[in-house]
């Protein structure tokens, strides 16, 4: 009778390797996606700087993922309403159909109903404009009638920002059939992957890469302008200018639509001396916005009134100083702003 050969485990070294190289390929996910998501919605501003590498993408990649997982989260309720019923039938089998049916997609929905109140607090902390906890503990202090439709329609209104865009919604029917299909294979055990044929699996590979372009460019375009930069968000930095530069130099600056207000150089003297072409002058340009910023230039454009943004690229020696503003906008398409408002 042959000797049973002894099974070899990993050695911590093998095991450290491993462990290093998934983690490798995680970050190296992250980065990639965020890298895809900032430029794509830099794209839409026509800013185009694919040179520099930053490790804000990874940051940006990991909130991408956290919206992924939220959306997620909000389908799988009604993707497993069909296997809620088949486990009601069997618990139940001499109940009416109807009755256990109804009760099982009722229960489904309510918790839906949670989650997507879980889901609007959630994205609230991300949004410029969220609800703060605050808010919340103040419906459950002092409840009133006035107090949860007040707070009732800023959760939807997070909700809407967040998820009600096109290319999201029909990404959430690709989700909904994927999560359908893996209910149905952990649960019911009727779906089998290896009596598939190739042509199944090629077919399933691309709609899945189908619905995962829309979703990454929905998140880009409609739903990362709108996040808070200091979390991995794309939202504009309002800020006030300080330039210092020729006024040939200068002139680009008013051709983008740019309120701008030329400031004494020396407040002792009595009068402004006469200034000739070659002569720097300080300039104020209020209420801007900063959508990227590179080794060499500042992108900015004005923050008010404009349909879409006619973005121009400061270079950041004329740069005297930024005051950053505890304003925030919202954006629309990429990079159309479509209102002010201040904290």
């Amino acid at each position: 009778m042959p000797a049973k050969t002894a099974v070899e485990k990993p050695g911590l070294f093998e095991s450290v390797e491993s462990i290093a190289k998934v983690t490798t390929g995680v970050f190296g996910l992250l980065y990639v996606v965020g890298f895809l998501i900032s430029n794509i919605q830099l794209m839409a501003l026509g800013i185009a700087d694919f040179s520099a590498l930053q490790a804000r993408n990874v940051m940006i990649g990991f909130l991408f993922f956290g919206y992924l997982l939220l959306a997620a989260c909000i389908v799988y309720p009604v993707a497993a309403i069909p296997a809620a019923i088949q486990r009601a039938s069997a618990a139940a089998p001499q109940r009416n159909k109807l009755a256990v049916y109804a009760e099982a997609i009722l229960r489904q929905f309510f918790i839906l109903l949670v989650t997507l109140l879980a889901v609007a607090e959630l994205i609230g902390l991300f949004l410029p404009w969220g609800l703060s906890y605050w808010e919340l503990w103040r419906l459950w202090l002092f409840p009133s009638a006035t107090t949860a439709i007040e707070i009732g329609s800023g959760l939807l209104r997070q909700l809407t920002d967040a998820f009600f865009h096109t290319s999201i919604l029909f990404s959430a029917l690709g989700i909904l059939a994927a999560e359908f299909f893996v209910i149905d294979f952990l649960t019911v055990k009727k779906y089998r992957w290896k009596n598939e044929g190739p042509a199944t699996l090629i077919l399933g590979a691309v709609m899945t890469t189908i619905f995962f372009a829309f979703f990454l460019y929905g998140y880009a375009n409609d739903v990362y302008p709108n996040l808070k930069y200091n979390l991995g968000g794309g939202q504009p930095q309002i800020a006030n200018l300080t330039l210092t530069g020729k006024k040939p130099e200068m002139a680009g600056l008013q051709s983008a639509g740019l309120t701008m207000h030329r400031l004494c150089c020396d407040s002792s003297e009595a009068q402004p001396q006469p200034r000739n072409a070659d002569a720097e002058d300080a300039t104020a340009v209020p209420d801007i916005a900063i959508w990227y910023q590179s080794d060499k230039f500042l992108y900015i454009a004005g923050a008010r009134g404009q349909m879409k943004s006619r973005v121009i690229a400061v270079d950041l020696k004329l740069v005297r100083s930024i005051h950053y503003l505890p304003n925030f906008v919202r954006v629309e398409s990429g990079g159309r702003i479509v209102s002010w408002h201040s904290h």
